[in-house]
């Protein structure tokens, strides 16, 4: 077939309609999320049998909690950046291990000081995790499906804290706290173990890294072989100029 034109992959993605290709990034995603949501709130689920099997005073226990929501703030503000520099399909898959590996010390604490290391930790791969899955989620969905996508992504996380409490109390009473944890670690590593085989990078990220046409192309043949005909790649018309912008422009030409 002849291979003419440009192709916008912008415009490319938002008129076709959704591919299983697709629709596996947004589950894989849901995946992620679901595995952070059980994690952010398994300190809730173990706080009252951490207290009583490391001699903790549930007044003191206010640092295992705020540990961990620092560590989110700023894991999301530091992955957030090495994405657009990294690519959002590793720097994901790395806090998703992150979260993980941390869960699993975090089942070793023994003191009240070491519990809150590990908690901070597993707090930067948790807030690193879900802005990379939902901008990856975003990023492969059609306009026209894009918010419904993210949303029912996005609900992951929500069910994953609320199904994590029932997982917890059964947890708990069988095999003690830590399992609540190795359960947090385990499952979220292998989920990263399978996302590298089934995740694709952002095709925005690398279009305007450059020298990634090949790879692009494989990626938008799986959505419609439509993309075949066309010579040449490009991000959007909008790409290029937004692609580097920083956070004092919102602060210039009366953005603020």
């Amino acid at each position: 077939m002849r291979q003419t034109a440009v192709l916008d992959v912008r415009q490319f993605l938002d008129e076709h309609t959704l591919s299983r290709f697709q629709v596996l990034v947004a589950v894989v995603c849901g995946a992620i999320a679901f595995m952070d949501g059980y994690d952010v709130q398994s300190m809730g689920f173990v706080a009252p049998a951490v207290s009583a099997s490391l001699h903790i005073a549930r007044a003191a226990m206010g640092p295992l909690f705020s540990s961990g929501l620092v560590g989110m703030m700023f894991g999301a503000l530091l992955f957030g950046t090495l994405a657009d520099r990294f690519g959002r399909k590793p720097i994901l898959l790395a806090c998703t291990l992150i979260f993980g590996v941390m869960s699993l010390m975090t089942a070793t604490a023994d003191s009240l000081r070491t519990f809150a290391i590990y908690r901070l930790m597993t707090g930067f791969g948790l807030g690193g995790a879900m802005p990379n899955a939902i901008a990856l989620t975003a990023e492969f969905t059609p306009k026209k499906y894009r918010s419904i996508a993210v949303t029912l992504m996005f609900c992951g996380f929500s069910i994953g804290a609320a199904v994590g409490g029932f997982v917890a109390a059964g947890l708990i009473a069988r095999y003690g706290w830590q399992s609540v944890f190795f359960v947090g670690g385990a499952v979220p590593i292998a989920i990263a173990l399978s996302a590298a085989a089934l995740l694709p990078e952002s095709i925005r990220f690398l279009l305007l890294k450059g020298g990634q046409e090949n790879r692009v192309a494989a990626y938008l043949a799986r959505i419609s072989r439509d993309s075949a005909r066309y010579a040449e790649l490009v991000a959007g018309a909008d790409e290029h100029a937004s692609h580097g912008f920083t956070v004092k422009q919102l602060f210039k030409e009366g953005r603020a």
